[in-house]
């Protein structure tokens, strides 16, 4: 291929990207429809005194039962917009490929595998604590805020780390500087002034 080809985008590796995109989508309000028609329990959840309990947290009534049904749901729905935004960045770094960048498919499926696999654990031990209530935390807090403070906060910096390490190649590089600034010469001053007025 010839050099000045190099940073061209290959319409069919984009046509798949812009498929794929448009699944993940498609597949995030299939299931963002399924979390709004999800049955609540109970059923009759309104204009009911609530009884008065000593332990504040249990004001909510029984966890399980409320929880259990949107679980699956839950899941799938936050599971989706991983995927969905994961796939976003890794579209926008991956094209124009470039035969001298790294294998940043390959890196950005490991980031957003680390994310699901915190967030699935995040789900799990929560609701393993709704069924069998923890009474010695393995740290200072519950399984599930410990997923959440070091699992979901934290494994976004394997990405966010990418971003910034590679910034200027993947992003914004050397020759896309000079196209910049080819473009600002080719610029009609024309045009130029009368935006200016």
């Amino acid at each position: 291929k010839p050099p000045e080809m190099a940073d061209t985008p290959q319409p069919q590796a984009t046509d798949r990207w812009v498929i794929g995109m448009g699944a993940a989508l498609i597949l995030l309000w299939v299931f963002l429809l399924l979390v709004f028609n999800t049955r609540e329990r109970p059923s009759k959840h309104y204009d009911i005194k609530h009884p008065v309990y000593a332990d504040t947290m249990k004001h909510g009534g029984d966890g399980t039962m409320r929880h259990s049904d949107l679980l699956l749901t839950g899941w799938a729905f936050g599971s989706a917009q991983f995927l969905f935004f994961t796939g976003l960045l890794a579209w926008a770094t991956c094209l124009p490929r470039r035969s001298a960048r790294p294998p940043r498919t390959w890196l950005f499926l490991l980031g957003g595998l680390l994310i699901e696999g915190a967030f699935t654990c995040l789900c799990w031990s929560y609701h393993a604590s709704l069924r069998a209530p923890i009474e010695d935390f393995p740290g200072p807090f519950p399984p599930g805020l410990l997923w959440l403070l070091f699992g979901i906060w934290l494994t976004p910096g394997f990405l966010i780390a990418m971003y910034v390490m590679h910034f200027q190649v993947w992003i914004f590089s050397d020759a896309d500087q000079e196209k910049f600034e080819q473009l600002k010469n080719e610029f009609s001053p024309v045009v130029s002034s009368s935006a200016a007025t």
